[in-house]
């Protein structure tokens, strides 16, 4: 279940426990030799509380996912500049680590025996999902039940889908295993991603419907998300950025656009630019392609060439119809 101390190939939402048992999640493939970039989650907590180990009860103080909510938790962590990202990034630093734990790995903890109902409702879920034709390789579980402090009544089911090769294959096969939201659950969900990641309501409702983030699964909520199996290779050292409104173009169906984070190329005008996302949304919604009018950074790398970087606290974020 786990892995080193420090481990070049940590990749997004490998879960992390530092020397303190506070538990927090990788953010993205890049890491320094010295440090993981992640925020914080969960916290020991001498309370009773709906999450707990063998060792304690916790507290999660990340209640819900945006920019300013992973600044407003993460304020207690260390912090260092990406010159690559160009923008200041959470971390946790090599000698605060204890484990790291692979969600790949940790799903195979739970297949080989699952210990509780929970559990075993995500082993029922695995299987359905490889009788399908996704392989294992691209899954992993994340969340609560990752760290092995989840609630068996209560706790969600958290998939990650690693790569972009098993992209494509695990939209269509989760579409055909997960039922849909409640409608009243659905509405609530798109209204939270319209409004914590600035997106208008009608592009939040349209990726709810054709890309599998949540669904139901024999009475229990599931949330998959889509990461990257490798590191996202930003070589080029931003020299420069400012803060941008532009109209951009996007084909659909590129699978880079779908993993976390989101790379994409974009049409501006007569000029084609890179593209990268770390808002899931945002990238979400450059899978089905459209013409978008959008918020975020405008990057000058030392190249002379653009990068447009979406989802960041740098700039205000938003994404809707042009």
């Amino acid at each position: 279940m786990f892995i080193g101390v420090y481990d070049s190939t940590v990749l997004d939402h490998f879960g992390i426990v530092d020397r303190e048992l506070k538990l927090y999640i990788a953010v993205g493939c890049d890491h320094g030799p010295n440090h993981v970039v992640a925020y914080l989650k969960y916290v020991p907590s001498t309370s009773p509380s709906l999450w707990r180990s063998r060792y304690c009860y916790y507290h999660r103080v990340l209640a819900r996912y945006s920019p300013t909510h992973v600044e407003e938790v993460s304020r207690s962590q260390s912090t260092i500049y990406d010159p690559f990202m160009g923008i200041h990034v959470p971390i946790v630093p090599k000698d605060r680590i204890a484990r790291i734990v692979d969600p790949r790995h940790a799903l195979r903890r739970v297949l080989h025996s699952c210990s509780d109902d929970l559990e075993c409702l995500a082993v029922q879920l695995v299987d359905d999902l490889r009788s399908h034709g996704l392989e294992l390789s691209c899954l992993g579980i994340a969340g609560s039940i990752m760290f092995g402090i989840h609630n068996p009544r209560i706790s969600d089911i958290d998939l990650v889908i690693y790569g972009d090769r098993c992209v494509s294959k695990a939209v269509e096969v989760a579409k055909n295993v997960l039922d849909p939201l409640p409608s009243s659950r659905l509405r609530t969900v798109v209204e939270n991603l319209a409004k914590l990641s600035n997106v208008d309501l009608r592009i939040a409702e349209l990726v709810h419907v054709a890309i599998p983030r949540r669904g139901m699964y024999r009475g229990r909520e599931v949330t998959v998300v889509f990461s990257r199996d490798r590191p996202l290779d930003l070589r080029k050292l931003v020299v420069g950025s400012r803060c941008v409104e532009l109209t951009i173009e996007v084909e659909p169906g590129d699978p880079e656009a779908l993993t976390y984070p989101s790379r994409f190329s974009a049409r501006v005008g007569n000029e084609v630019l890179e593209v990268v996302s770390y808002d899931a949304a945002y990238g979400h919604a450059a899978y089905l392609g459209g013409k978008f009018r959008v918020s975020g950074v405008l990057q000058i790398l030392d190249d002379g060439s653009k990068r447009l970087v979406l989802g960041v606290r740098e700039c205000n974020n938003y994404l809707g119809w042009a």
